[in-house]
C-alpha cells in the first residue's frame, strides 16, 4: 500500500502560531489583563525546531486520518458487497467516521 505524501509549510504553522498566541490579545479587547498578557507574550517565542516539530507531528496525523479512512472504507465497501473502488476518493464522511478514535488515539 502506498503511503500518502502529505505536507505542510512550515511559514504556515508559524503564522497560525503567531496569529493563535501572539495575536490573540488584540481580539480581546478591553480585558484588564490585557497590557499583562501582552507583556508576558512578547517573551515568547518560537524556535524552527518547534514549528519542524509540529510539522511533522501534523503530517502523521493526517496520514492516520488518511490511512485510517480508506481502510473503513475499504471494509464498509466489501460488506455492501462492492469489491472494488475504481474511483479510490475519500469524502467527508469516510473521514468523519475515524475522527473521533483518530483525535482520542493523539
Amino acid at each position: 500500500m502506498n503511503t500518502p505524501e502529505v505536507d505542510f509549510k512550515n511559514q504556515t504553522i508559524a503564522r497560525i502560531f503567531n496569529t493563535l498566541v501572539f495575536q490573540k490579545q488584540q481580539l480581546a479587547g478591553s480585558d484588564s489583563n490585557t497590557s499583562k498578557n501582552k507583556k508576558s507574550n512578547s517573551n515568547v517565542r518560537i524556535t524552527k525546531n518547534t514549528v519542524h516539530l509540529v510539522n511533522e507531528y501534523l503530517k502523521i496525523f493526517a496520514t492516520e486520518a488518511i490511512l485510517r479512512s480508506k481502510e473503513q472504507k475499504d471494509q464498509k465497501d466489501q460488506e455492501e458487497g462492492q469489491f472494488e473502488d475504481v474511483e479510490q476518493i475519500l469524502d467527508v464522511q469516510d473521514l468523519e467516521a475515524v475522527a473521533g478514535l483518530l483525535v482520542l488515539d493523539f
